[in-house]
């Protein structure tokens, strides 16, 4: 049954951040103005991050200028372009449709973690005893039952994380990586570009994370190495020569990487996010570094040496610091610059 929340996840529907950072500031104020004592306790793809337990999401054009409040009253929250996801205090996974202003909608008991996927209006949740649910934003508008377990995906486990899309993966507790939906650009990890029902990825590694949604799945191996794979026409996964060849359904050729391959980083990592336009990773010695269409990982200069999380969006990347400031930068930069955000 469908349930509204008492406080609106999407309060403006996150769409609108693609307003110009003129119009931001005549929403939110001044950044000069806009300091406070509060400080970012949590930090999410999108990005998008919570401070005093309210979400809020950075303007794509002008992530440098006050976030825009999106919803209220959640601990974690995950940003996508047609889905935002949040976690409440009491387990509740809660979703939102981002282009509009509607409630956002409770969505699952106990729940781990949940998330909306990057331009898919997909979201999907894992739950804190076993099992997953998932479900499209389309469900939460029409009034139908919003959640369902995915096809084939086996309820006897415990996934740490599960992200659904055009291609889904979930990744167990084992630190196993399973994926289904729509094979197309290697998406499935499999080798091939099949459509399946959930199955393993190739390989045998054991990881303990993993991030991705439209074109480009990465997982976190436990020995701090990353693996990608998926759609390689950005470059983001290596250059023509080295990649596999997938078709699109009309049958034109393009560069992919069917089975995960390792993103070379300067160290191992602790944490990684990814967008279209870039993988970046936090490294163990607590420095940050990203991967662009360039093939080179590099190091963001200027950032301070307490980063605690990273969170990537389709233009800029982000990280939090110990203290609870926010920096970020441009991932098209071929000397990303980060600034400090204004908190709210």
């Amino acid at each position: 049954m469908k349930a509204r929340s008492s406080t609106p996840l999407v309060s403006a529907g996150v769409s609108r951040l693609v307003a110009t950072a003129a119009a931001l500031l005549l929403a939110t104020g001044n950044p000069a103005q806009a300091a406070s004592d509060t400080q970012w306790t949590a930090l999410g793809h999108g990005p998008c991050g919570v401070v005093d337990g309210k979400a809020y999401c950075l303007n794509p054009l002008s992530p440098f200028a006050s976030p825009r409040l999106v919803g209220q009253e959640v601990v974690r929250v995950h940003g996508g372009e047609s889905v935002v996801c949040g976690v409440t205090p009491n387990g509740e996974g809660v979703c939102g449709d981002a282009s509009t202003s509607s409630d956002a909608v409770k969505v699952a008991k106990g729940t781990s973690d949940i998330a909306g996927v990057y331009g898919s209006g997909v979201w999907c949740a894992s739950l804190l005893q076993r099992g997953a649910l998932c479900g499209r934003i389309e469900t939460l508008i029409d009034g139908a039952q919003p959640g369902a377990p995915p096809i084939g995906l086996p309820d006897t486990q415990r996934y740490v994380a599960v992200l659904g899309g055009l291609s889904s993966c979930a990744l167990s507790e084992t630190g196993r990586i399973l994926c289904w939906g729509a094979g197309r650009a290697g998406l499935l990890g499999r080798g091939d570009s099949a459509d399946t029902a959930p199955a393993p990825i190739a390989g045998q590694h054991r990881y303990k994370s993993m991030v991705g949604g439209e074109r480009v799945w990465c997982g976190l191996v436990d020995d701090g190495t990353v693996r990608c794979w998926g759609d390689g026409r950005s470059g983001l996964l290596g250059t023509p020569d080295s990649l596999d060849r997938c078709a699109t359904g009309d049958g034109a050729a393009f560069e992919c990487a069917k089975t995960p391959r390792q993103m070379q980083f300067p160290s191992p990592a602790s944490q990684i996010d990814v967008a279209p336009g870039g993988v970046c990773a936090l490294l163990i010695d607590q420095r940050v570094a990203c991967r662009g269409s360039s093939q080179e990982a590099l190091v963001i200069e200027g950032l301070p040496r307490d980063i605690t999380e990273i969170g990537v969006g389709n233009l800029h990347g982000c990280a939090r610091s110990a203290t609870g400031d926010l920096w970020c930068w441009f991932l098209t930069s071929r000397r990303p610059v980060p600034e400090k955000v204004a908190r709210p």
